[in-house]
């Protein structure tokens, strides 16, 4: 668990601003993300600073846009 943990510090400054709403979007219940609190915190900093959800990102987004990995 602590490696996940440690592999998503790394890739979510990564991320680009559609990934994030991806990943925010799509991810399973139960992503490691949005449940470690620390992971969640530094996820959503990140996005805010990208420019967060806007209506053109969420329009590009459907039900099977995959979720990035990043080799994770």
């Amino acid at each position: 668990m602590e490696q996940e943990i440690h592999k998503w510090k790394d890739k979510i400054p990564k991320l680009t601003q559609f990934e994030c709403g991806v990943l925010q979007r799509n991810a399973p219940l139960g992503h490691i993300v949005f449940c470690n609190v620390e992971l969640y915190k530094i996820f959503k900093a990140h996005f805010l600073a990208s420019g967060g959800m806007t209506p053109s990102i969420s329009k590009k987004i459907t039900p099977t846009t995959p979720i990035p990995t990043h080799g994770l």
